[in-house]
């Protein structure tokens, strides 16, 4: 009786740590984009990645802004927007001299999102226009 319980309560351990495993927040230093879209949660199909990625390489091109996008499982516990900057900063998303750069962070587990806006592009994409777009995307996560 005894061995069994050892064996289960190892099971429940190891069921425990996959669980923390799957679910905790994605160490910010261990994001590498390859591209303009980098989805950890795989939450973007294939052709929807091609056409974002479209529109980023369009967007740089035609403003010489850069917009990241990025999906995370979850954020942990961690609140978004401090996440969100952190990761900004560390991905070097727009050009240093204009930081012309936007960052949109989803966390489809903790069904939040945060919008990370340069201040070069603050008189274009304000907080309310930021927010606005934002209030659109529920639809597409479900």
């Amino acid at each position: 009786m005894k061995r069994t319980a050892h064996v289960r309560a190892l099971g429940v351990l190891c069921l425990v740590l996959c669980v923390i495993a799957v679910t905790r927040a994605e160490d910010i230093k261990q994001i590498h984009p390859t591209g303009y879209v980098t989805d950890l949660a795989g939450i973007i199909q294939p052709q929807a990645k091609a056409q974002l990625e479209a529109m980023a390489t369009e967007l740089e091109q035609k403003t010489g802004a850069q917009m990241a996008i990025v999906t995370v499982k979850s954020l942990d516990g961690n609140e978004i927007q401090p996440y969100a900057n952190d990761l900004f900063k560390q991905l070097g998303v727009g050009q240093k001299k204009q930081d012309s750069g936007v960052l949109l962070l989803v966390a489809p587990n903790d069904r939040k999102y945060w919008t990370e806006v340069g201040y070069g592009l603050e008189p274009i994409i304000n907080d309310a226009r930021a927010g606005d777009a934002g209030r659109l995307l529920p639809p597409y996560f479900r």
